[in-house]
């Protein structure tokens, strides 16, 4: 079979709960949860910047970045500050917008799964690239987001170019 890779775009909808024998802050430096490695530096930078924009930015501003309002703004802060110790899910179970509704992973034969597993990317605003079996907590932020001197797609895409080896 010849080696190929697909990039799927980011997911609006995500699952909740997840297990909480792997909280993120446990998973996030175990190499079969977490494909890139190499990404920790950029997320942590990434996620500094975010709390540093929760914690400095107004209600208004913060309501676009995230684009919730009220009680869901209040939880999408919350899982953000509690982001390390939130249950973890495998990305291609986190992720619940229409085009992973349409991929039914559950449905794939074994082999299907692991030609998945391990041909297709995932392109996402707080963790850049992750595969389908990558473990992430429950978090909002859009690619398209921008705070405070951060714009996210730009962001990962100065650091995704070049000679970054994806397999």
């Amino acid at each position: 079979m010849t080696n190929f890779t697909i990039l799927l775009p980011p997911s609006e909808g995500k699952m909740q709960g997840g297990n909480e024998a792997f909280p993120y802050r446990r998973v996030e430096n175990l190499k079969e949860h977490n494909s890139f490695k190499s990404l920790t530096f950029d997320r942590q930078e990434l996620y500094t910047s975010l709390k540093q924009a929760i914690n400095e930015l107004s209600e208004k501003e913060l309501e676009k970045i995230f684009d919730v309002k009220g009680k869901n703004l209040s939880e999408c802060i919350a899982q953000i500050l509690d982001m390390l110790n939130s249950p973890t899910l495998p990305a291609i179970k986190r992720f619940s917008g229409v085009m992973f509704k349409a991929i039914d992973y559950s449905s794939l034969s074994l082999t299907g799964k692991e030609n998945f597993n391990t041909s297709v990317l995932f392109i996402d605003g707080m963790f850049g690239l992750v595969r389908p079996q990558d473990f992430l907590p429950e978090y909002k932020l859009k690619i398209a987001s921008k705070f405070l001197d951060i714009n996210v797609t730009k962001f990962w895409k100065d650091r995704l170019r070049g000679d970054f080896d994806v397999l």
